[in-house]
């Protein structure tokens, strides 16, 4: 039996870290929490990196909308 490369593991563990994260940053958005909707950005742009090669370029749109929505509350609330 052939041993689970990195990717295997990898890449569904990433893709679990990325729903949660869309999941909280939604909840941070109801609670006006900028510097975590940004950490939630960060981490959806690891999960990005790690999964370029497939669909990276849809969770860096992801990112890309957590980065702006975290945007729009800086500014909305200053």
């Amino acid at each position: 039996m052939q041993q689970p490369i990195f990717w295997d593991i990898a890449g569904p563990i990433s893709l679990f870290l990325l729903g949660i994260s869309f999941i909280l940053s939604i909840f941070f958005f109801i609670k006006k929490r900028v510097k975590f909707i940004i950490l939630c950005s960060i981490v959806s742009l690891i999960v990005a990196f790690i999964t370029l090669w497939s669909i990276g370029y849809y969770v860096l749109i992801l990112a890309i909308v957590q980065f702006g929505a975290a945007v729009y509350l800086s500014v909305k609330i200053n």
